[in-house]
């Protein structure tokens, strides 16, 4: 992780200084300063349009994750809350069960179409 970060520091300390030496063999100072800032701009762009894009993919992949989960454990509720309530070896265990698994199966419904 370490290495990765030196070696971007590196890349864009060459990219920014090849900005600089470009710009001045060309341009006047003033065109160097606008040339320098309008080229900052853009790589923080790119670079903040990124990490934008990965933490919306990260949540996306975390919320497909608790769908599945909640899908899953709504209807292991169901199977032992049915048990238990009709069993009669706990029926208000059971009933609370059932209804735990209808709330989580709506929030896995509901997480499931809505988009991020």
């Amino acid at each position: 992780m370490r290495n990765r970060r030196v070696y971007a520091l590196l890349v864009i300390t060459l990219v920014i200084m090849c900005l600089i030496t470009t710009s001045i063999v060309h341009a006047e100072t003033t065109d160097v300063a606008t040339s320098i800032i309008k080229s900052l701009q853009e790589i923080f762009e790119k670079t903040s349009n990124t990490i934008v894009y990965s933490m919306n993919t990260t949540l996306q992949m975390i919320a497909n994750v608790l769908v599945k989960v909640s899908e899953v454990l709504s209807i292991a509720l169901t199977i032992i809350g049915l048990f238990l309530w009709f069993s009669r070896i706990s029926p208000y265990t059971g009933r609370r069960l059932l209804i735990s698994a209808v709330l989580l199966f709506v929030f896995a419904y509901v997480l499931k179409h809505v988009h991020i």
